[in-house]
């Protein structure tokens, strides 16, 4: 395998991208049937990140105008006492307003020209090429290629030293800064029924008290991208009865307010799962220690010390590790298992009802899939004398993916509508989607979660791949919207497909840069892309949490798997390959 980092983007160590691809590229060449801020007291007891800490310095006597902008850039990347050395650069009368917080501009002198200009005044222009950016809340955004970052800085003497007297609000970082001062980090919320987490993704500084912001970020609720969608356990004005989460000996210790105390032991067991799912990203943390108000929480089937493993039914990836992934050939749906093709039980197996581009439901037990003619949206039960019930017809059907509650999700290609067909509802649900200057979709994959989306916006040459969320009205569940829905990676175009392959990660199949079309990995924000190995004539993938291998199928009919050390391999002949989901 061929692994190219984009320039555009850092390359540093993501552990769910890389992760995966290493799983995926250990599989067999069969599908195998079994396998699945510091504050506050005790703080001096919290660990420190393993993240590698920028010391910022403070500014030179006799220094230029543009040297103190250099300096002051440079420095920002110390986060400490809230970029205390970064503000020793500024007028004193700006120390206090300016505000770090708001966003983070990220930049790359190896991208395109850097210059700072001294202007009139005193003033220095900064343009260098812009990367990325992250939000307040922390949502991390790739900028499309050729992005200019522009700003300009006013400058005073101050005591006879040049210092900013104006400026923009905000961090302005560089790719490397980015890499050494934030950590990429899930806050998890529960899905509408509350049955699985559904990860948030947020970039936070890798300070001191990473524990103790993360919590708090868990406790304010779910960012504008999932907010709507998810839910918490948490009542409502749950925090933090002391200021700090510390860890001592492997154990975080969780001390929420006493209002926690009033929860149900569902809930108590639902704001567990979301504890100890969120630390346990930081890899000090081994276990979870929850109080209210100094009181053991008291949660049924776990001790007082939570362990990281513990709440594994929430797992948002949605599947077991023995997972089975499904294919067509000859009009016919089945399994290949050890490189033999076995059809699955009912007409869809039989040759009954010869059909195109599968999904089966998450428990195995029901099948969608497309007519032959691609008119028709046929769904029935994977057993010897179940039917194939018509559900949904349109001018071209997308290939259909199934959410938790066991909801169809389809797009009419000829229209660009989509389409929620409903497990407790005949009439199908005709989902609203806003305007987009892309185009209209063409495409759709339901997260197994069934709160957020991957979105093929476009045809041909200009597809273009989105991520969304799922809202649904309270009182009308026939009210569906896609909400949230921003572009993944700005310079993909070609969008053959995509597939979940866990709950953070995309197989994508398209082309970057104007490259070839090839499958890649990347994640939900952008932030990592990994490619996998080219290989001609793709067309469609199929992608399940890391022990499943990544499966394709070409446009000759044939179905391949991607193997380590050999590359792709061929199953013989197949196509539309498909896990649940």
């Amino acid at each position: 395998m061929r692994d190219r980092r984009r320039a555009a983007r850092p390359a540093v160590p993501l552990v769910p991208v890389v992760a995966v691809l290493a799983a995926l590229l250990a599989g067999c060449a069969s599908i195998p049937s079994t396998g699945p801020v510091r504050q506050g007291r005790d703080l001096r007891l919290e660990r420190e990140d393993s993240a590698v800490r920028v010391i910022g310095q403070p500014p030179a006597k006799g220094a230029r105008p543009q040297d103190i902008v250099r300096g002051f850039l440079q420095a920002s990347a110390d986060f400490v006492n809230d970029h205390a050395t970064a503000r020793l650069y500024l007028a004193p009368p700006v120390r206090q307003r300016w505000r770090s917080t708001t966003g983070t501009a990220v930049y790359d002198r190896t991208e395109g020209a850097f210059t700072l200009e001294p202007g009139p005044g005193g003033a220095v222009r900064l343009s260098a090429a812009e990367v990325a950016r992250i939000d307040a809340e922390g949502h991390y955004a790739p900028a499309p290629r050729g992005s200019r970052l522009e700003r300009t800085f006013q400058m005073v003497r101050v005591a006879g030293e040049w210092r900013i007297s104006a400026l923009p609000d905000g961090l302005v970082l560089t790719r490397s800064d980015l890499q050494e001062t934030y950590r990429q980090l899930n806050l998890y919320f529960l899905s509408p029924s509350r049955s699985v987490l559904v990860p948030d993704t947020v970039f936070l500084p890798a300070v001191a008290g990473l524990s103790t912001a993360l919590v708090n970020r868990l406790l304010r609720g779910p960012t504008s991208q999932l907010r709507g969608a998810v839910t918490t356990a948490f009542p409502r004005g749950t925090s933090l009865a002391v200021t700090s989460v510390p860890v001592r000996e492997g154990i975080a210790r969780v001390n929420l307010d006493a209002g926690a105390l009033g929860a149900d032991a569902e809930t108590r067991e639902r704001m567990s799962a979301q504890l100890v799912w969120t630390l346990k990203q930081l890899p000090e943390i081994q276990s979870v220690r929850i109080t209210a108000d100094g009181e053991s929480l008291g949660v049924r089937g776990v001790g007082q010390d939570q362990p990281r493993d513990a709440w594994g039914s929430y797992d948002p990836a949605g599947l077991t590790q023995g997972t089975i992934a499904y294919v067509v050939r000859g009009g016919r749906v089945g399994r290949v298992v050890e490189g033999r093709f076995t059809a699955v039980a009912g007409p869809a197996g039989d040759g009954r009802v010869p059909v195109r581009r599968p999904g089966v439901s998450l428990d195995a037990a029901l099948l969608a899939a497309v007519s032959a003619d691609g008119h028709v949206l046929l769904v029935g039960r994977l057993v010897e004398e179940g039917n194939l019930v018509p559900r949904l017809r349109g001018g071209e059907l997308s290939a259909p993916s199934w959410d938790l509650d066991g909801n169809v999700w389809t797009v009419d290609r000829a229209t660009g509508q989509v389409w929620q067909v409903r497990a407790s509802n005949d009439r199908p649900v005709a989902v609203r989607v806003p305007a987009l200057a892309a185009g209209r979709v063409s495409g759709l994959r339901v997260a197994r979660d069934g709160t957020r989306v991957a979105v093929v916006v476009g045809e041909g040459a200009a597809a273009r791949l989105y991520v969304g969320s799922v809202i649904r009205r309270q009182d009308d569940p026939s009210v569906v919207t896609l909400t949230a829905l921003r572009e993944v990676l700005p310079q993909l175009r070609n969008v053959r497909d995509v597939a979940w392959s866990d709950a953070t990660t995309l197989a994508v199949l398209g082309s970057e840069d104007g490259e070839p079309v090839g499958p890649l990995l990347a994640d939900t924000d952008g932030y990592s892309v990994t490619p996998v190995e080219p290989q001609p004539g793709l067309v469609s993938l199929a992608a399940a949490p890391v022990t499943r291998p990544l499966l394709a199928g070409d446009q000759s009919g044939a179905l391949l798997q991607y193997t380590s050390g050999r590359g792709w391999v061929s199953l013989g002949a197949g196509s539309d390959p498909t896990y649940p989901g």
